[in-house]
């Protein structure tokens, strides 16, 4: 995991939009299933990994594989398994 990755943020939805209205550069880490992302997900770059294989992944060590660094990247925390992925990046 990257320094940046592990000071990344987990930030609610009235956050996360004001840093949309405000130009912010951001990347979301969206660990919902596929079909929940497709959907309906937030208008700004994101990485999608469904939950399971986050944990897997960090199980491994291999987060940076699956997550790359991204500048001033944050993860939105916007369910449980958000939340849950978010703290093992540091959020």
């Amino acid at each position: 995991m990257t320094e940046s990755q592990a000071d990344a943020p987990a930030v609610d939805a009235a956050e996360l939009a004001a840093w949309q209205r405000d130009g912010r550069s951001f990347t979301v880490l969206d660990v919902r299933n596929r079909d929940e992302f497709e959907a309906w997900h937030v208008d700004a770059e994101a990485i999608q990994i469904p939950h399971q294989q986050f944990i897997a992944a960090r199980a491994r060590g291999t987060t940076d594989e699956r997550v790359p660094a991204a500048p001033q990247s944050s993860s939105a925390a916007a369910s449980t398994a958000s939340a849950s992925a978010s703290s093992m990046l540091g959020g």
